[in-house]
């Protein structure tokens, strides 16, 4: 696999976007990360930005969150962070990430962490969702044992 890019709309002016590519370095990531929001023109983005970014083996993350549209009303800003958060994968489907050291149980959905062994399931990541753990999902989630589905 080449490139992929995966883009979830939080809201109708807030995106996360997973992008996967062998050629992602800490050196390009910010000068990536403006090309990609530059071609975005399908989202009509307008306005000054907050991006807060993360950057794991298995791609970069990141999270473009509008902050004002008066101050750039005809262009775009982005104030461009490097918030070197955990990920989760989020599905609702438990049996694409059964082998998964670790599972979590979170209202009615299944997470897993993204780190190094996420590669196996790169194939299958339109079942679910990229996502940044939020505040009292690591209080409010349980581990799930495999046994319970097998």
């Amino acid at each position: 696999m080449g490139e992929y890019m995966k883009i979830s709309k939080i809201s109708d002016s807030d995106l996360f976007v997973f992008y996967y590519s062998n050629i992602v370095s800490t050196n390009n990531v910010e000068i990536l990360i403006k090309k990609i929001i530059n071609n975005l023109k399908i989202f009509h983005l307008n306005g000054y930005y907050k991006v807060i970014y993360s950057l794991k083996n298995i791609g970069l993350f990141f999270k473009i969150i509008k902050v004002d549209s008066s101050y750039c009303r005809n262009s775009l800003d982005l104030n461009i962070l490097n918030g070197s958060f955990d990920i989760y994968f989020k599905t609702s489907d438990y049996f694409i990430i059964k082998n998964k050291p670790v599972i979590r149980l979170y209202n009615g959905m299944y997470y897993v962490l993204v780190d190094d062994s996420f590669f196996d399931i790169i194939d299958i990541v339109e079942f679910g969702e990229f996502v940044f753990v939020e505040d009292d999902f690591l209080v409010n989630s349980i581990i799930v044992n495999r046994w319970l589905y097998e």
